[in-house]
Protein backbone atom coordinates (compact mmCIF):
# COMPACT_ATOMS: atom_id res chain seq x y z
CA UNK A 1 0.00 0.00 0.00
CA UNK A 2 1.18 3.56 -0.78
CA UNK A 3 1.15 5.87 2.18
CA UNK A 4 0.32 9.57 2.04
CA UNK A 5 3.82 10.36 3.19
CA UNK A 6 5.39 8.96 -0.02
CA UNK A 7 2.96 10.89 -2.22
CA UNK A 8 3.82 14.17 -0.47
CA UNK A 9 7.54 13.47 -0.85
CA UNK A 10 7.12 12.87 -4.57
CA UNK A 11 5.04 16.03 -4.90
CA UNK A 12 7.67 18.09 -3.04
CA UNK A 13 10.37 16.77 -5.35
CA UNK A 14 8.28 17.75 -8.36
CA UNK A 15 7.79 21.27 -6.97
CA UNK A 16 11.54 21.65 -6.48
CA UNK A 17 12.18 20.46 -10.03
CA UNK A 18 9.68 23.01 -11.39
CA UNK A 19 11.29 25.85 -9.40
CA UNK A 20 14.78 24.87 -10.63
CA UNK A 21 13.50 24.67 -14.22
CA UNK A 22 11.92 28.13 -13.99
CA UNK A 23 15.13 29.60 -12.54
CA UNK A 24 17.22 27.93 -15.29
CA UNK A 25 14.99 29.36 -18.03
CA UNK A 26 15.16 32.82 -16.43
CA UNK A 27 18.98 32.67 -16.28
CA UNK A 28 19.13 31.53 -19.90
CA UNK A 29 16.98 34.50 -20.88
CA UNK A 30 19.25 36.92 -19.01
CA UNK A 31 22.33 35.39 -20.64
CA UNK A 32 20.87 35.59 -24.15
CA UNK A 33 19.82 39.21 -23.58
CA UNK A 34 23.34 40.12 -22.41
CA UNK A 35 24.97 38.46 -25.44
CA UNK A 36 22.58 40.27 -27.80
CA UNK A 37 23.26 43.61 -26.10
CA UNK A 38 27.06 43.21 -26.34
CA UNK A 39 26.84 42.06 -29.98
CA UNK A 40 24.65 45.04 -30.91
CA UNK A 41 27.13 47.47 -29.33
CA UNK A 42 30.18 45.89 -31.00
CA UNK A 43 28.51 45.77 -34.43
CA UNK A 44 27.32 49.36 -34.02
CA UNK A 45 30.82 50.59 -33.15
CA UNK A 46 32.31 48.69 -36.11
CA UNK A 47 29.72 50.12 -38.52
CA UNK A 48 30.36 53.64 -37.19
CA UNK A 49 34.12 53.19 -37.68
CA UNK A 50 33.61 51.74 -41.16
CA UNK A 51 31.34 54.61 -42.20
CA UNK A 52 33.92 57.19 -41.04
CA UNK A 53 36.59 55.87 -43.44
CA UNK A 54 36.27 56.95 -47.08
CA UNK A 55 36.48 54.25 -49.75
CA UNK A 56 39.91 53.80 -51.34
CA UNK A 57 40.53 54.77 -54.94
CA UNK A 58 39.80 52.36 -57.79
CA UNK A 59 42.13 49.48 -58.50
CA UNK A 60 43.41 48.04 -61.76
CA UNK A 61 45.70 45.21 -62.79
CA UNK A 62 48.58 47.72 -62.78
CA UNK A 63 47.78 48.92 -59.23
CA UNK A 64 45.97 45.99 -57.55
CA UNK A 65 46.04 47.46 -54.00
CA UNK A 66 44.85 50.86 -52.79
CA UNK A 67 44.43 52.08 -49.20
CA UNK A 68 42.23 54.53 -47.34
CA UNK A 69 43.53 56.34 -45.44
CA UNK A 70 46.96 56.20 -47.01
CA UNK A 71 48.55 56.83 -43.58
CA UNK A 72 47.16 55.27 -40.40
CA UNK A 73 47.01 57.74 -37.51
CA UNK A 74 46.27 56.71 -33.93
CA UNK A 75 47.50 56.64 -30.39
CA UNK A 76 49.26 53.80 -28.61
CA UNK A 77 46.77 51.14 -27.55
CA UNK A 78 44.06 52.35 -29.96
CA UNK A 79 42.27 50.42 -32.67
CA UNK A 80 42.16 52.22 -36.02
CA UNK A 81 40.32 51.34 -39.20
CA UNK A 82 41.75 50.82 -42.67
CA UNK A 83 39.99 50.09 -45.95
CA UNK A 84 41.87 48.13 -48.59
CA UNK A 85 40.66 47.83 -52.19
CA UNK A 86 42.05 44.71 -53.89
CA UNK A 87 41.95 43.72 -57.56
CA UNK A 88 42.43 39.98 -58.01
CA UNK A 89 45.15 39.46 -60.63
CA UNK A 90 45.19 35.71 -59.96
CA UNK A 91 42.61 32.94 -60.08
CA UNK A 92 39.37 33.17 -58.10
CA UNK A 93 39.91 32.33 -54.42
CA UNK A 94 39.61 33.63 -50.88
CA UNK A 95 41.88 36.62 -50.31
CA UNK A 96 42.77 38.67 -47.24
CA UNK A 97 45.34 41.46 -46.88
CA UNK A 98 48.11 41.04 -44.32
CA UNK A 99 50.27 43.63 -42.57
CA UNK A 100 53.89 42.52 -42.41
CA UNK A 101 57.25 43.92 -41.31
CA UNK A 102 55.65 45.87 -38.51
CA UNK A 103 56.57 45.97 -34.82
CA UNK A 104 54.06 48.69 -33.84
CA UNK A 105 50.94 46.57 -34.40
CA UNK A 106 49.53 44.09 -31.87
CA UNK A 107 46.93 42.54 -34.13
CA UNK A 108 44.86 42.86 -37.28
CA UNK A 109 41.27 41.78 -37.77
CA UNK A 110 40.01 41.21 -41.30
CA UNK A 111 37.58 38.77 -42.85
CA UNK A 112 38.73 36.96 -46.02
CA UNK A 113 36.52 37.31 -49.08
CA UNK A 114 36.07 35.27 -52.23
CA UNK A 115 37.12 37.42 -55.19
CA UNK A 116 36.75 36.24 -58.76
CA UNK A 117 39.57 36.71 -61.25
CA UNK A 118 39.78 40.28 -62.62
CA UNK A 119 37.29 41.50 -59.97
CA UNK A 120 37.84 43.79 -56.98
CA UNK A 121 36.46 44.17 -53.48
CA UNK A 122 36.99 46.42 -50.46
CA UNK A 123 38.17 44.97 -47.14
CA UNK A 124 37.76 46.75 -43.82
CA UNK A 125 40.59 46.05 -41.39
CA UNK A 126 40.81 46.81 -37.68
CA UNK A 127 44.42 47.49 -36.68
CA UNK A 128 45.46 47.40 -33.00
CA UNK A 129 48.40 49.71 -32.26
CA UNK A 130 50.77 48.39 -29.57
CA UNK A 131 50.22 49.81 -26.07
CA UNK A 132 53.11 51.90 -24.80
CA UNK A 133 54.46 52.47 -28.30
CA UNK A 134 56.46 55.68 -28.60
CA UNK A 135 54.99 58.48 -30.67
CA UNK A 136 56.49 58.81 -34.13
CA UNK A 137 56.27 57.72 -37.74
CA UNK A 138 56.70 54.09 -38.71
CA UNK A 139 56.67 52.26 -42.04
CA UNK A 140 54.98 48.89 -42.38
CA UNK A 141 54.02 46.80 -45.40
CA UNK A 142 50.63 45.53 -46.51
CA UNK A 143 50.77 42.50 -48.75
CA UNK A 144 48.51 39.99 -50.43
CA UNK A 145 49.29 36.71 -52.15
CA UNK A 146 47.70 36.03 -55.54
CA UNK A 147 47.66 32.52 -57.01
CA UNK A 148 48.33 32.41 -60.74
CA UNK A 149 46.72 29.87 -63.09
CA UNK A 150 49.92 27.79 -63.14
CA UNK A 151 49.75 27.61 -59.29
CA UNK A 152 52.63 30.04 -58.75
CA UNK A 153 52.11 32.62 -56.03
CA UNK A 154 52.66 36.30 -56.70
CA UNK A 155 52.91 38.65 -53.72
CA UNK A 156 52.01 42.32 -54.15
CA UNK A 157 53.10 44.74 -51.44
CA UNK A 158 52.42 48.41 -50.70
CA UNK A 159 53.91 50.66 -48.02
CA UNK A 160 51.68 51.46 -45.05
CA UNK A 161 52.90 54.50 -43.12
CA UNK A 162 51.71 54.66 -39.48
CA UNK A 163 51.81 57.79 -37.36
CA UNK A 164 51.45 57.25 -33.62
CA UNK A 165 50.39 60.34 -31.71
Amino acid sequence: MVSKRNIRGGLALSMNAIVVLILAIAMLGVGLYTVRLVKTRVVGEFEKLEASIPDPSKVTAATPITLSPETLVGGAGETVGLKVNIYNIGVARQLAPNITSCDVIDGVQVNPKQIEQAESDIFTMLVDITKGQAAGRYLCSLSIDFTEEDATITTKTVDLPITIT
